[in-house]
């Protein structure tokens, strides 16, 4: 690869302000310095490295490193389909963490600007924990849930006969002997919204089981923690414990009599 030519590439159709920085003598790492940087103000790091079978944009490992300070899982559930989404349509591999893209010359600029954008989107994903968890925990909660209950479980219930309108249901319905009722809060409207079903499911003497999964329980509003706590069975302060305890536990209260 002609390193002078790329570097014209990417000078006349992204930015003039990008420069390569050559890391060793034999100019087989070279830095590019971009004025991209992260939504946190955090640089983002692209370093052009040639290998056995070719040259490669490459971070490094920086953009997995970046995002470690969100504490993100993004091995499973909705955030792992977006990674790989993200991976596909930018050309990018994973390789132990250091996120990767072939190229050459003639398509150097090209290459480099779907490199970028793909980092960038990437570190996008810890706005699934800022902004979106909420329904990143119920895509959670529900994963966690379907993994080991069986076909008979009803999801979004509500009762047939005393609810007509739908207006208080149940996350997760668990026909038993008594019936489970299992709900994943994750705010304080959803902890209230929990209570008031509760309290109404006992008004109309339906005998049940409760069980509620917090996201995180000392993140929300302790009054209304405790009203919930007040009318609940089982709780759950997240749903790491969740995992950890709830299968025994619910194969305990449905086992027949």
């Amino acid at each position: 690869m002609d390193l002078s030519l790329a570097e014209s590439d990417i000078r006349t159709n992204i930015c003039n302000s990008i420069s390569f920085i050559y890391s060793d003598t034999k100019g087989t790492r070279v830095i590019i310095n971009t004025p991209f940087i992260f939504d946190d103000g955090d640089v983002i790091k692209i370093v052009l490295r040639r290998e056995s079978d070719g040259w490669y944009l490459t971070d490094e490992g920086h953009t997995f490193m970046h995002l470690s300070y969100d504490d993100l899982d993004l091995t499973k559930g909705r955030r792992k389909i977006l990674l790989d989404t993200i991976l596909l349509m930018h050309y990018i591999e994973n390789v132990d963490g250091e996120l990767r893209s072939k190229v050459d010359n003639s398509t150097f600029g090209d290459s480099f600007f779907t490199f970028i954008q793909g980092l960038n989107k990437i570190s996008n994903l810890s706005f699934t924990r800022k902004d979106h968890i909420k329904s990143l925990f119920m895509e959670d909660f529900f994963d966690f849930l379907k993994s080991f209950l069986s076909d008979g479980a009803i999801f979004n219930y509500a009762d047939p006969e005393k609810d007509e309108k739908k207006r208080y249901r149940v996350d997760c319905y668990i026909p038993a002997r008594k019936p489970v009722f299992v709900f994943g809060v994750n705010t304080d409207d959803k902890c209230r919204d929990t209570t008031i079903t509760l309290l109404k499911f006992e008004n109309w003497g339906v005998e049940n089981n409760s069980i509620v999964v917090f996201e995180d329980m000392q993140a929300l509003t302790s009054k209304a923690v405790a009203k919930l706590s007040d009318v609940s069975g089982k709780v759950y302060s997240d749903l790491g414990s969740a995992k950890e305890r709830m299968p025994k536990y619910l194969k305990n209260i449905t086992m027949p009599a």
